[in-house]
Order: C-alpha cells, then sequence, then structure tokens
C-alpha cells in the first residue's frame, strides 16, 4: 500500500512503515495497513526518520491503531486547562511497534513515539531529538502539549 506520504509493506514477517509527515489521511493509512498485513507479521517497525511532523489528530488516529481507546495526548493551555485528543477505535495488532526516529523527527512524530512509549505498545530507537514526549513543548503562547498517557 503507497500513499503520498506513507508506505506499508511486509518482509520476512516484519511490518515496516515508512511515513515521511503526518497529513489528514496518514492515520487512514497506518490502520489500513496495520488491519491487511498483522496476520503475516510477528513485529511492526515505524519509520519516522526525517519526518518532521504534521497534525496532531493524524499522530493519534495512527498510535491508536497500536494502543486502542483512549485519551492518548492532552492540550494544556495557559490557563492550565487541558483538552484531550482520544482515539475511539480497537488496536489493530497486539505486535509491537519499533519506532525509528533521528534529529529530524519532530512535532506529531514525537507525539506517535512517545505514545508507543507511554502506552506500552512497543519500543523507539534513535538519535536524539526533541523529546516532546519527555516534557512539554510550547506550541505557541496560548498552548503546550503533553503527551501519552498509557
Amino acid at each position: 500500500v503507497t500513499q503520498t506520504n506513507t508506505t506499508v509493506s511486509v518482509t520476512g514477517g516484519v511490518g515496516y512503515i515508512d511515513c515521511d509527515s503526518f497529513g489528514t489521511q496518514t492515520g487512514t493509512y497506518f490502520q489500513e495497513g496495520v488491519r491487511g498485513y498483522d496476520s503475516a507479521v510477528h513485529a511492526w517497525i515505524v519509520d519516522l526518520r526525517g519526518n518532521g511532523g504534521g497534525l496532531t489528530s493524524a499522530a493519534v488516529s495512527a498510535l491508536g491503531a497500536f494502543s486502542g481507546e483512549g485519551d492518548l495526548i492532552y492540550f494544556v493551555d495557559q490557563d492550565g486547562e487541558s483538552t484531550a485528543q482520544s482515539y475511539s477505535g480497537k488496536d489493530l495488532t497486539d505486535k509491537p511497534a519499533i519506532v525509528l526516529m533521528d534529529s529530524g523527527s519532530a512535532s506529531a512524530s514525537e507525539i506517535f513515539a512517545g505514545g508507543v512509549l507511554g502506552t506500552g505498545s512497543g519500543i523507539v530507537i534513535g538519535t536524539a531529538m526533541a523529546r516532546v514526549w519527555r516534557r512539554s513543548y510550547t506550541m505557541s503562547r496560548t498552548a503546550r502539549i503533553c503527551t501519552a498517557t498509557p
């Protein structure tokens, strides 16, 4: 399955998702790929190297394929009020996700990776990144983002 920003394939029992950005259809691409190939794999590699980010809603939808339903990230405004972004579907796999990151991985990529760690859905491998998932990250003057609750 090849889309404009996401490619899903399987080789030797390992699923491989290469995602260049998190756009409006990315969550759907992840879900279709995992649903279509999960019976043929024993683990998933999600390659987010060089992925500069994109839509947080797309990262949440993609994460949901591995984590299942729940509040996956929270936005906290300057007054301390939080708003959750949730996934309401079932997880589509019980196989671990191995997320590849590098210094070019940012924003929604870090949210996805932090969510994989925070929900126990897999591990993250790679070089240093901005680490949105380890601390609050100032998105604008009015909002901060905190990630991944199990």
